[in-house]
């Protein structure tokens, strides 16, 4: 996938994030693995902004870690979870 093209996937999964309840981006927290500087344990389930940060600080760790093979999986991961 092109650079142009992950990026647009990734602003389409948070715009996708952004029309999601808290109860509904808890339970993604719960899909994406940890993330470096961040305890998913502190967040709770109506936390919005927290779990929205902590959704969108993944799929940015994993753009450093392997941009191609890493944030591709992860990225259609969390779309296919928001589409349902």
């Amino acid at each position: 996938m092109a650079d142009s093209g992950r990026k647009n996937l990734v602003w389409d999964i948070r715009k996708s994030l952004l029309a999601l309840s808290g109860e509904e981006l808890y339970q993604l927290t719960k899909t994406v693995g940890p993330v470096s500087g961040k305890e998913q344990s502190e967040l709770e389930e109506g936390d919005q902004e927290g779990c929205f940060e902590y959704i969108n600080a993944s799929m940015y760790t994993s753009l450093k870690v392997n941009r191609q093979t890493v944030t591709c999986l992860l990225n259609l991961s969390l779309s296919q979870a928001v589409r349902g």
